[in-house]
């Protein structure tokens, strides 16, 4: 039985191993959503956010709509943006659930099993206005749970939830923070890194913090100029 799963496993990494980095898109207010495409044979997140986030106004969010993903939001401030990638997989987006978590509720939402699921931001929206407000995906027990800071009663946060039986084999968490260099983390081309959690005061064009891929790897970082910001992202095998 070990070897037939050992094999297995071999030939799925060989799979992912040639599959191309995912798709990255962008949304600044004043323009319209992004069409990232199908949800058919496609996995869409959120990897990034920036500008001033001081309301619900506020809201940077991946979306699905009539069997499209959309990348999209509104504000009443300034530099409000974000940032998403789109992989291909039909596993993932056959199993794919969404979920919501709003500060007012007072405790997390209970999403999926963390043993044989991977959960990530599809969206955030409120008011980041202190180095205390967060949002973000925990483990409890044996679930993932989508929560933040209950103090303040302006956040609200999305997130998908999608089975992946190869995260099984190793995932890795890595957290950056400001005053940090960049965080280098695994290879575009067979893994994939979610954002799990953003904290910190978002209050003008320039704090920001997002995954992006250089030079072939995910790389994790945020804006310089924001003392509290910090945010963690969660790489796993590449879905199929």
């Amino acid at each position: 039985m070990l070897r037939i799963i050992l094999i297995t496993f071999i030939i799925l990494f060989s799979i992912t191993s040639f599959a191309d980095p995912p798709k990255e898109y962008q949304w600044t207010q004043g323009r319209y959503e992004q069409d990232m495409g199908l949800t058919a044979f496609n996995v869409c997140y959120l990897t990034g956010v920036k500008g001033a986030f001081e309301s619900r106004n506020e809201i940077v969010r991946v979306y699905q709509n009539n069997g499209k993903y959309y990348l999209g939001g509104t504000s009443r401030q300034q530099g409000v943006g974000g940032w998403a990638m789109c992989v291909g997989s039909f596993y993932g987006s056959s199993s794919f659930t969404a979920f919501n978590w709003l500060s007012s509720q007072g405790g997390g939402t209970q999403m999926v099993p963390n043993n044989t699921h991977r959960c990530f931001l599809t969206g955030l929206a409120g008011s980041f206005n202190s180095s205390q407000d967060q949002v973000g995906i925990n483990r409890m027990s044996n679930s993932w749970v989508l929560g933040g800071n209950v103090n303040s009663d302006e956040l609200e946060a999305w997130a998908g939830c999608v089975k992946n039986p190869l995260s099984i084999f190793w995932t890795q968490t890595f957290i950056w923070h400001h005053g940090s260099p960049e965080v280098v983390m695994t290879n575009a081309n067979d893994s994939m890194c979610f954002l799990h959690s953003v904290k910190g005061k978002f209050d003008a064009f320039y704090d920001w913090a997002r995954i992006t891929v250089k030079n072939g790897k995910f790389v994790l970082s945020g804006s310089f100029f924001r003392p509290g910001v910090s945010a963690t992202a969660i790489c796993t095998p590449r879905l199929l």
